[in-house]
């Protein structure tokens, strides 16, 4: 069962949101070379470092949230930013594919 955390303020009993978590994997790639690390942004704030083929779950505050991704390598890449919607107390998955093509990772809700 979640704790609910509250708040008393001047005006009275303020109720705080419970955090939501966010997952993200990305998919398994073979043979890229170059790459000195992929960073995890949420709302423009670095989280944590990914690798291909790893999954990271992330707390976050519960509401809508900009998930991104940062492709340091030989040059940087960014892919484009995903508005996902955590919800109180939830979870949301978000899945990272790499496009040889493009050079940059699709991230998509699931």
């Amino acid at each position: 069962m979640p704790i609910l955390f509250v708040s008393t303020t001047r005006q009275g009993i303020q109720r705080m949101k419970m955090p939501a978590a966010i997952t993200v994997t990305l998919a398994d790639i073979k043979m890229l070379a170059g790459v000195k690390g992929i960073d995890l942004l949420v709302d423009g704030i670095p989280q944590t470092t990914l690798q291909f083929g790893k999954t990271v779950t992330v707390e976050v505050e519960a509401g809508p949230r900009a998930v991104q991704v940062i492709l340091h390598g030989v040059v940087q890449r960014k892919s484009k930013r995903l508005i996902v919607l955590a919800p109180e107390g939830g979870h949301v998955s978000v899945v990272g594919k790499y496009s040889r093509l493009w050079g940059t990772i699709k991230l998509t809700s699931t």
